[in-house]
């Protein structure tokens, strides 16, 4: 294959990635407002006394959970608490956790799933806690494949392999730049300073 071919298959490649994750970015929009809109009402709610005018209806929107079926009686999003954890969970038509927006002690978190055979596996996940902010992309298998995570120490940036080694590390921390890059058993190939 030429340079070109693979130039034009590659730009091929990244416009339809483009026009997915802009499609796939407004549903998730979506889901996201009407999730935040059922959490106020559910705030709201069950408060004792949110406004005086509120008082008789405070008790029809009371609940623990919510759930949108679709006209099958499927399960198509739930907003939850479980344990120490609260989110809106969206799911696919097979019933297969698609997208959620969570919050725990940890701190807030939003994943991304994957339609199809694989269950539901996260394919992106954004994190933020108390001492670290992350992204994890992960392939269609759900190894780990990319993660860039931001602390108080520094930055870094890990690519893994196809079975979720880490292959190759950059990071910049109090001591400046380092790249790594390991060999299937993850020891140092090469390393630089």
């Amino acid at each position: 294959m030429t340079t070109d071919e693979r130039l034009e298959n590659l730009e091929r490649e990244l416009s339809l990635a483009k026009s997915v994750a802009k499609s796939r970015s407004h549903w998730l929009m979506a889901v996201v407002i009407v999730g935040a809109i059922l959490f106020a009402v559910h705030v709201i709610g069950t408060s004792s006394r949110p406004f005086g005018w509120w008082d008789g209806l405070a008790d029809i929107v009371r609940a623990h959970r919510y759930i949108l079926q679709d006209k099958d009686g499927r399960y198509r999003a739930t907003l939850t608490r479980f344990r120490d954890e609260a989110g809106l969970y969206v799911h696919d038509e097979d019933g297969n956790r698609y997208a959620s927006v969570t919050v725990d002690k940890y701190g807030p978190g939003l994943a991304l799933g994957d339609e199809g055979d694989n269950g539901g596996n996260d394919r992106a996940t954004l994190t933020l806690g108390e001492d670290e902010a992350g992204l994890y992309l992960r392939n269609e298998d759900g190894n780990r494949y990319a993660i860039l995570t931001v602390d108080k120490d520094g930055t870094g940036l890990t690519l893994g392999d196809e079975n979720g080694n880490g292959r190759a590390t950059l990071t910049v921390d109090k001591d400046g730049p380092a790249l790594r890059l390991y060999d299937e058993n993850g020891k140092v190939k090469w390393q630089a300073p």
